[in-house]
């Protein structure tokens, strides 16, 4: 198997698996002489991805709570003109806390390239007792439609850095860290 340098590595999509694992899919660009090559390939592995991994995509839930308004209660109670009691600002901002929990980010896929590159992200919306809900908000980096467009890049950078130690670099949860008595 070849050595595939981080340089060469594209992400296009990552996925949690059911049961554990990750879905990745990617592209490697090789340049042979003159001539470059695209090479696209897909891994599945049963393997748990490290902790840095699956906070990167938690981490996503904030950015879409945001796009579903799950923190106007919060917002609206910090406004000056409210007039809100500590108090009250504290229990609107653990209600917009509770309903970001209800977001669950199950993967991200890149969009576009160029002035045009965004992702969708892979979510799943529910709160309480409700069916689920699958929310996948299309952002566009170089947009300014909920401000935020810039936070999502870096996370899907860093999140691209993680899946290629994932594929390439063994980086996994470690539960055999832990032994039986643990």
């Amino acid at each position: 198997m070849r050595t595939v340098l981080e340089s060469q590595f594209t992400l296009k999509k990552v996925k949690r698996l059911k049961g554990g694992g990750l879905e990745i899919n990617y592209e490697v660009v090789d340049t042979v002489g003159q001539e470059t090559y695209y090479d696209e390939a897909q891994k599945k592995s049963s393997k748990e991805p490290h902790p840095d991994l699956v906070a990167i995509l938690r981490s996503l839930g904030a950015e879409v709570g945001r796009i579903l308004k799950l923190n106007t209660i919060s917002l609206v109670v910090g406004e000056k003109d409210f007039n809100a009691s500590a108090a009250q600002k504290d229990y609107a901002e653990r209600a917009a806390t509770n309903m970001f929990n209800t977001v669950r980010v199950n993967g991200i896929s890149v969009t576009g390239t160029g002035e045009n590159k965004g992702c969708k992200i892979l979510a799943v919306y529910q709160p309480d007792s409700m069916q689920a809900l699958a929310v996948n908000p299309q952002i566009r980096f170089n947009a300014d439609m909920y401000g935020f467009e810039g936070d999502v890049e870096d996370k899907l950078e860093a999140l691209e850095k993680e899946c290629y130690a994932y594929l390439f670099e063994d980086k996994k949860a470690q539960l055999e860290i832990f032994d039986e008595d643990d």
